[in-house]
């Protein structure tokens, strides 16, 4: 009787060690404040003709914290999705379903270039982290320091999309 039993790898990728340094966190948190900083007050001086620094001493700190848990987030949906699947190396012929699956597993655990699908698996990461980033900001944190709901809209729309995760497509 053949038993069809497959072992797998698993190696702690060193470069994760990377992550566990303080500085670099440091370093990770003054640039996303610097970046939703400079978005928020371009945002402000573009609906309001003028720099809104009311609205980005109240709300600076929580659009920071969001944007955290909106990457986190949408880091959470490409890898649990990548785990999901289940990859074969493909072959001539195979399925559509069978080139999505391994698009979407290699996308996240070799390099998301190797096909199309995992190009746009890799842009639907982005797609969901926008979409939290927009959420939050709309329904959470802008809701006390901007009043109008259009601006506020308006203001949520322009962080999803220019604070959205895009280092996702650095390989």
């Amino acid at each position: 009787m053949k038993r069809n039993i497959k072992l797998y790898n698993m190696v702690f990728p060193m470069y994760f060690l990377l992550h566990l340094e303080p500085l670099y966190w440091v370093c990770i948190v003054a640039a996303n404040f610097l970046i939703d900083s400079a978005v928020l007050l371009l945002g402000t001086r573009l609906l309001y003709k003028r720099f809104r620094l009311d609205i980005w001493k109240t709300s600076v700190i929580p659009v920071v914290a969001v944007g955290f848990l909106a990457d986190f987030l949408g880091f959470i949906y490409l890898v649990t999705t990548s785990m999901a699947v289940n990859p074969t190396y493909q072959q001539a012929g195979d399925s559509l379903i069978k080139q999505i699956e391994n698009g979407i597993y290699f996308a996240v655990n070799h390099s998301y270039t190797d096909s199309v699908f995992g190009v746009l698996f890799m842009l639907s990461g982005i797609f969901v982290s926008a979409l939290f980033i927009f959420s939050f900001n709309y329904v959470i944190v802008l809701r006390m320091s901007v009043a109008e709901k259009k601006n506020r809209l308006i203001l949520s729309l322009f962080l999803a999309v220019l604070t959205a995760p895009y280092t996702f497509l650095i390989p």
